[in-house]
Formats: structure tokens, C-alpha cells, sequence
């Protein structure tokens, strides 16, 4: 019994950080993302009809947009959606991403400068 709380315990908090690892990837991909496209985070909360502050928000990763406007980024941004996901990146090979290369396209990490 010992070992099955431990374990769900153990399982919980594994789960709250893959969670916020993934906030953290998707948030950074987001900024990334605008950033190649040479979007401004105000022409793109226009786009969304959001604010510029849950743009910001978003990038930050201290909010996760909603699935309409996950789904709204991606078609604003000009990438199919499963570009957001660390575990979708491989599903996502054989979708060519418009206006990159496809190596170009994998590139989604920012500089130091751009953040």
C-alpha cells in the first residue's frame, strides 16, 4: 500500500511538470514563430481579437491559449498547429511549413536577443 501512494504521488507531481514543460514549449514556440514571420504581438492579437497583453501573456508562459485560439495562431502564423508540440514535431515531418525550408522550419528556438 506504501508503494502504490507513493507512486501516485510521485505521479502527480511528474504530471504538473510535464505540464509546465509543455507550457514553456509551446510558449516559446509561440514567440519563436512570430518572430520569423515578423509579426508584431499587436498584429497578431488583432488577428485573434485578443489583447496585446494575452499575446504577451502566452509568451511568457504565464497563460495557455485556448484550443480556438491555439488553432487561430497557427493559421495566423502560417504553420500547421502540431508545430506548437515538443511530441507532435515528428508527426508533423511531412507537413511542409509555407514561406520556410524544411530545415528552416525545425528551427523554432529564438536567439538570446529576440526574447
Amino acid at each position: 500500500m506504501g508503494a502504490g501512494a507513493n507512486k501516485k504521488t510521485g505521479g502527480g507531481r511528474n504530471v504538473r511538470v510535464r505540464h509546465k514543460d509543455l507550457r514553456a514549449d509551446v510558449a516559446a514556440k509561440i514567440k519563436a514563430w512570430r518572430v520569423v514571420r515578423t509579426e508584431t504581438q499587436a498584429t497578431v492579437a488583432r488577428a485573434l481579437g485578443v489583447s496585446e497583453s494575452t499575446v504577451n501573456m502566452w509568451e511568457a508562459g504565464e497563460r495557455f491559449p485556448n484550443p480556438e485560439n491555439l488553432l487561430g495562431l497557427a493559421e495566423v502564423l502560417g504553420i500547421p498547429p502540431c508545430r506548437f508540440f515538443r511530441s507532435a514535431e515528428s508527426a508533423c515531418s511531412n507537413v511542409r511549413t509555407p514561406g520556410t525550408s524544411p530545415a528552416a522550419a525545425d528551427e523554432w528556438r529564438p536567439s538570446r536577443r529576440n526574447r
